[in-house]
């Protein structure tokens, strides 16, 4: 049975005022809904399916049948033997010196997943452009952020948030909802603020801080 702290995923497209006071309420409205064990078992069908697909003509592998096996034993453990919490996506959108800020969730891409231990990562899955890359462990463009990033999901993981969330108009940084807030965490600095004073802040400036 998959350990679960937080997931969610979306088949709908929302648009939100971020100032308005029912944006936690209009994300724990559509994330209630969600059948939680379907998406991650899908996500896992997906690594495994894409394993198969790349395995397929390389004769060595096809071959070794219980190179395959092994391989699909070590999602399936990774999967099934610990805690999971979905990275879903989110488009946010403003104009410099505009203090209203609209927030789109993508729906249309697939949510990422981390999976961890005792607040240890141990594996992840990335979708890009709904294809899945499972990696052991967490990749990162340079270790200083990698470490960063690490530090900062163990941080935000232990104050039982509600949803944890990425956007690609903030870099560098994770969303999440505690009491009913919209928190973005910005790892490599190690820096809290509100969603609306940050958007604010990088209307300010024009571009994501």
């Amino acid at each position: 049975m998959y350990k679960i702290i937080i997931v969610a995923i979306l088949n709908i497209f929302i648009s939100i005022n971020v100032k308005s006071q029912t944006t936690v309420q209009e994300i724990d409205t559509y994330f209630s809904k969600v059948n939680v064990y379907k998406c991650i078992e899908e996500t896992r069908v997906d690594v495994i399916n894409k394993y198969e697909r790349e395995t397929t003509g390389l004769g060595f592998l096809e071959k070794n049948k219980n190179f395959i096996e092994q391989y699909k034993n070590k999602v399936n453990n990774i999967f099934q033997n610990n805690n999971a919490v979905l990275i879903y996506k989110l488009n946010v959108f403003y104009n410099k010196g505009d203090t209203n800020h609209i927030i789109k969730i993508d729906s249309m891409n697939k949510n990422d997943i981390i999976f961890f231990k005792n607040f240890k990562i141990v594996a992840h899955v990335e979708y890009i452009e709904n294809e899945p890359f499972f990696e052991i462990g967490l990749t990162c463009w340079e270790k200083k952020h990698c470490n960063s990033f690490k530090k900062a999901l163990k941080k935000i993981l232990k104050l039982n948030i509600k949803y944890l969330m990425v956007s690609e108009n903030f870099p560098g940084t994770l969303l999440y909802i505690l009491n009913n807030k919209i928190y973005v965490y910005r790892f490599i600095k190690h820096e809290t603020f509100e969603i609306d004073k940050y958007i604010d802040m990088c209307s300010s400036a024009g571009a994501g801080l």
